[in-house]
């Protein structure tokens, strides 16, 4: 019943998303061990492909019970 978490999302040191209010899980019988990541770049045959060679870029990524677990 605690809808207290947030996401926030930063791109070239500008923030983009703050999203709060958020109840990431029901049952607090559970605990975080692992985050996934996923991203997909492309479509279902060649014409997707960019014309020249691209890249992505992630880094920083930061998961904590409290705000001051991110700082």
């Amino acid at each position: 019943s605690t809808y207290d978490g947030e996401v926030e999302a930063w791109i070239d040191g500008e923030r983009k998303l703050l999203k709060t209010g958020l109840r990431w899980r029901k049952n607090t019988t559970y605990t975080c061990d692992a985050f996934l990541y996923s991203t997909f770049y492309g479509g279902a045959d060649p014409s997707w492909a960019p014309s020249r060679i691209t890249y992505a870029r992630f880094d920083d990524f930061k998961v904590a019970s409290t705000a001051a677990g991110v700082e």
